[in-house]
């Protein structure tokens, strides 16, 4: 196809032909399946796109993959599994049909991005908050300086903050996940406090925070690459590089003050730990 080869989208052998993830347990926020009709790679630039055994890449491969796979009423989730909303959406339009067949089989969705090209979909998905439920999860771990550094290829967080006022508006369930934490760089207090209170501002109804850095294989050395041009000190204060899992020291002392500001703000909050 003509668009694959605009977006030179990367395809992996060995991976899987269904675009549906059936989890052992429960995930996210109650998921029974996850919806992933793309595969990220180490950036946002990097999309696996999934598809039938074919060479062909075609919404109707999902449609089928997706009837045949997801149970009426299931609690799907988008965005958790792999990426739902990266720039090859506006060509291909997978998660938009995927979020269609959502609203026929009545399925509650939870979908988690840091784009703005959801809002295309918010009419849909408001829908589908009416019909049977629908939750969007914006993550924001930093101020705009800090993503910069460490999300060259993603919407600035006072972009996603006008994203999360715009679905709150029309009556999407609305939260933010706080996660990463990274040690020395983002765990300021103030900082984070100042995070919780601009998704209070824009609509959030819950905050999801999960302290902690974890780096998957593929994203460890985009990490250091950033740690050596912008914090050069931060290996030498921390220690080993050797792990893919950072702990946040001063960690009670953080999650006390994310607690108060949650409490203040009137916002649910979900803690995971990881460490």
């Amino acid at each position: 196809m003509k668009s694959e080869e605009k977006y030179d989208i990367l395809y992996d052998e060995e991976m899987s032909a269904s675009a549906i993830c059936v989890p052992h347990e429960k995930g996210f926020f109650g998921a029974e399946i996850y919806c992933s009709p793309y595969r990220s790679g180490v950036s946002e630039k990097d999309i696996l796109l999934q598809r039938d055994r074919s060479d062909a890449v075609s919404k109707y491969d999902l449609e089928r993959s997706v009837i045949a796979s997801v149970p009426v009423g299931a609690s799907v989730a988008f965005g958790f599994d792999g990426l739902c909303y990266p720039p090859q959406e506006s060509v291909f339009r997978l998660t938009e049909r995927a979020l269609e067949i959502m609203y026929d089989l009545k399925n509650p969705i939870t979908v988690i991005t840091k784009s703005d090209l959801i809002l295309r979909d918010a009419g849909l998905i408001a829908t589908i908050a009416g019909r049977s439920g629908a939750t969007v999860i914006i993550p924001v771990f930093c101020e705009d300086n800090v993503s910069e550094v460490f999300e060259p290829d993603t919407a600035l967080p006072s972009k996603r903050f006008e994203i999360m006022t715009r679905l709150s508006s029309s009556g999407i369930r609305c939260g933010m996940m706080l996660s990463p934490i990274i040690p020395y760089i983002t765990d300021s207090a103030a900082a984070v406090k100042r995070l919780i209170k601009r998704a209070a501002d824009s609509g959030a109804k819950f905050i999801f925070c999960e302290p902690g850095l974890h780096l998957s294989d593929g994203q460890k050395p985009l990490f250091k690459k950033a740690l050596d041009l912008y914090y050069p000190d931060f290996l030498r204060f921390y220690g080993t590089f050797s792990g893919n899992l950072f702990s946040v020291p001063r960690r009670a002392f953080l999650t006390e003050e994310i607690e108060e500001e949650c409490k203040k703000s009137k916002l649910d909050l979900t803690i995971k730990n990881i460490c």
